[in-house]
């Protein structure tokens, strides 16, 4: 099942870690708001490479509006060009930006 609501808009931060904390948060802001977008747990057993990879986790997630506008405005430069809108890369991007607003799983 897709969730075609829209995002919260961007952008994302990640909030500094805290020692009474298992987890990173990820917050959203508007003036004057604040939205949360995530809690991403960090292991509870001592391990650096897990937590490493939580924490690179936490900064795929928090960039993810940005990543998603820029294919968006890629796609569409591409798109005004010949021949470049059969592309594999460019059919890719379309399939990842349809993914990310829930028209593909």
């Amino acid at each position: 099942m897709s969730d075609k609501t829209k995002h919260t808009p961007g952008p994302w931060e990640i909030k500094p870690e805290e020692s009474n904390r298992n987890y990173i948060r990820i917050r959203g802001s508007l003036v004057g708001e604040l939205y949360k977008i995530a809690n991403v747990p960090l292991p509870d057993y001592d391990c650096e490479r897990d937590a490493k990879e939580c924490r690179a986790n936490t900064r795929l997630i928090a960039a993810a509006p940005d990543l998603l506008e820029a294919l968006q405005n890629l796609v569409d430069q591409c798109e005004q060009e010949p021949g470049w809108h059969q592309a594999p890369a460019i059919q890719s991007a379309r399939a990842a930006i349809a993914k990310a607003e829930g028209r593909i799983e």
